[in-house]
């Protein structure tokens, strides 16, 4: 049983990448090409951001179908998302290589996503061990927290390793998860209003 759920876990992360990274290369593809087409810096940075848009929304639908009711994963995950944005749109100013930034920033933020809905998986398989035994959920808490620190640390390592994306921008998209918690609870004022 418990091998069928990580496998059920396994394909949804990779449905969620692959949900959030196709759009974002498919028009950073383009935009590269345009650009060195055309001798400009404009729109590989313009298409990589209309990638990200859609893959945000794509994964807000891919969230809203499979969580329906839970409404405080759906908001963590879309806060994660604006940040990412804010923070593509902030760097465009600040940073010599931009498509270096981005690659890091969006490898930071989608492990923000993968480490949010682990989080939120491993927070409710724990209540459920915690109504049986205590002992076994402290442990298995535990464990999901090893595996998730030791998942940030191998990629951040990667990221550090790579010269195609700046190791900080990366930092920036994990700090993503801290900063859509802080944006909860405005994401939730916001999406209730509207939906009065």
């Amino acid at each position: 049983m418990d091998k069928r759920n990580n496998f059920k876990i396994l394909t949804f992360v990779t449905q969620f990448a692959v949900n959030m990274l196709v759009p974002i290369c498919m028009c950073s593809f383009v935009g590269y090409y345009i650009d060195r087409y055309f001798g400009t810096q404009f729109w590989f940075v313009a298409l990589f951001f209309i990638g990200a848009i859609a893959g945000g929304r794509n994964i807000y639908i891919l969230a809203r179908k499979t969580y329906g009711k839970d409404d405080t994963l759906k908001e963590l995950l879309i806060g994660i998302l604006v940040f990412g944005v804010l923070a593509q749109l902030g760097g465009m100013f600040f940073v010599k290589s931009m498509s270096a930034y981005s690659i890091g920033l969006w490898i930071g933020v989608l492990l923000a996503l993968a480490c949010a809905y682990h989080m939120w998986w491993s927070l409710n398989k724990n209540l459920t061990l915690n109504a049986d035994n205590e002992g076994a959920a402290r442990t298995f808490a535990i464990k999901q927290n090893i595996i998730r620190y030791a998942v940030i640390l191998i990629v951040f390592a990667l990221v550090c390793l790579s010269d195609f994306a700046y190791p900080l921008s990366a930092f920036l998209g994990i700090m993503s998860l801290k900063a859509g918690a802080y944006l909860q609870p405005f994401v939730s004022r916001f999406l209730h209003k509207n939906s009065k």
